[in-house]
């Protein structure tokens, strides 16, 4: 959204302005990839503890994105 500021959020805009331009995926497709981006951004921010926490998406690991999509699939 319109909050999502930071050097991590400019790589969710780039690659989805790739998959709306180059692989023509929906809108509607563009905008869930974002938002679930913007998540996981968000999520790292504010999960102490969490592999690699923070700003940075150095260090990313398997293990930190599994984690974030069973707490993900936790909320809904």
């Amino acid at each position: 959204g319109a909050a999502a500021r930071g050097p991590e959020f400019e790589i969710g805009r780039t690659a989805a302005a790739y998959l709306a331009l180059e692989r023509r995926y929906s809108a509607y497709t563009v905008r869930n990839y974002r938002r679930a981006f913007e998540d996981f951004v968000m999520w790292r921010r504010r999960t102490p503890g969490a592999a690699g926490a923070g700003r940075e998406l150095d260090g990313l690991t398997t293990r930190v994105m599994r984690d974030f999509v069973i707490e993900a699939q936790r909320r809904y």
